[in-house]
């Protein structure tokens, strides 16, 4: 199903979920040891510092609300993407790195030519990562979403969105515009409806 206002669309036009009131990210001047052992093998390493975003959610059958902190760490940038690894502390200060489910797909085109048209996209299973690309994060709505072009001009992409529920961050929606047609016009191929955690 293709979506006028899509996320990807949204995320080239700099707008997605009202970022507009995203919080003042803090910059970290001198990373933990724990954050520093992340970045060793990281392109960026000691380039482009580490941010830190707090947050509070009340959790199923809490009472009161629980504090959380999300390090973004960046690793690697190329040409159009960059991509980043996320760190959680949770209540209890322990900290851990995210790993986010993805889809894995596979594109059919018209007379099996990419720069055809897109005749469907399948889900053959799914896996998982510790990078995102192009990602960020939303306190609004405390979902983090990544944007990973395809190539330069943004046309032919894929992201997703994962919302913090039950202490942890899940996948709520994904989309692929697997189409190089110098349009943006993704589809939509995975959308989870949760209440609000």
């Amino acid at each position: 199903m293709s979506h006028k206002f899509s996320i990807l669309s949204m995320l080239m036009a700099g707008v997605f979920f009202g970022l507009a009131k995203t919080a003042q990210a803090q910059t970290v001047v001198e990373p933990r040891p724990f954050e520093a052992a992340l970045s060793a093998n990281c392109a960026l390493k000691g380039e482009v510092p580490p941010e830190r975003f707090e947050f509070e959610v009340q959790l199923e059958g809490n009472e009161t609300t629980s504090k959380f902190r999300l390090t973004q760490i960046f690793c690697d940038r190329a040409a159009y993407n960059t991509s980043e690894i996320w760190v959680l502390k949770d209540e209890y200060d322990e900290e851990q790195v995210l790993s986010f489910a993805v889809p894995e797909t596979m594109v059919s085109y018209a007379e099996g030519s990419e720069q055809k048209t897109v005749e469907d996209i399948a889900i053959t299973s799914y896996t998982s990562t510790v990078q995102l690309s192009n990602s960020s994060f939303d306190p609004a709505t405390v979902t983090i979403s990544s944007f990973h072009k395809w190539r330069g001009v943004g046309d032919a992409a894929s992201g997703g969105v994962w919302e913090f529920r039950k202490g942890r961050f899940a996948l709520k929606s994904y989309e692929i515009d697997a189409s190089y047609d110098g349009a943006i016009n993704a589809q939509t191929i995975i959308d989870f409806e949760r209440p609000t955690p």
